[in-house]
């Protein structure tokens, strides 16, 4: 008599996490990836950790061992997981670098005494943007003669 043994399939696969926070542009971040086979050998379920066995591709920027580099553009990003001819996904926004100022520049005054007038200040950030928010400027005045 030969015993017949019910073949072991694979129904899907899990994949943890199922997103990532938002990262900006050309950051890079480790990602803690967990790959899970699911099976099914006849009505007995059962699962398999298949990290290391796994492929990860990106849809943008680039994945390789186990870090995640973001593309030089803003958009949302899928890393696509595949074991055994399933596959599972992770999402990632990956956002513009946020503004941060690099440049100040005064604009040159002339005061004759007993006079007032106003400062033009222009502020510019890394990209060469002028900016009218997200910043605080703060001023020191000299009463020199010369």
């Amino acid at each position: 008599m030969t015993a017949i043994f019910p073949d072991k399939t694979l129904e899907s696969i899990t994949v943890t996490p199922a997103t990532l926070a938002d990262m900006t542009v050309n950051a890079t971040k480790a990602v803690e990836l967990k790959v899970v086979a699911n099976y099914m050998t006849g009505t007995v379920a059962s699962t398999e950790e298949v990290t290391t066995q796994a492929t990860v591709t990106a849809s943008a920027g680039t994945y390789a061992d186990g870090v995640f580099t973001a593309p030089a553009t803003a958009g949302a990003v899928t890393l696509t997981v595949a074991f055994g001819g399933k596959e599972g996904t992770i999402t990632v926004n990956v956002t513009a670098e946020a503004p941060k100022v690099t440049t100040v520049e005064v604009a040159a005054i002339t005061l004759m005494e007993t006079a007032s007038t106003q400062a033009v200040v222009l502020v510019k950030d890394q990209f060469g943007a002028t900016m009218t928010t997200g910043f605080t400027l703060t001023y020191a005045m000299s009463n020199t003669v010369a």
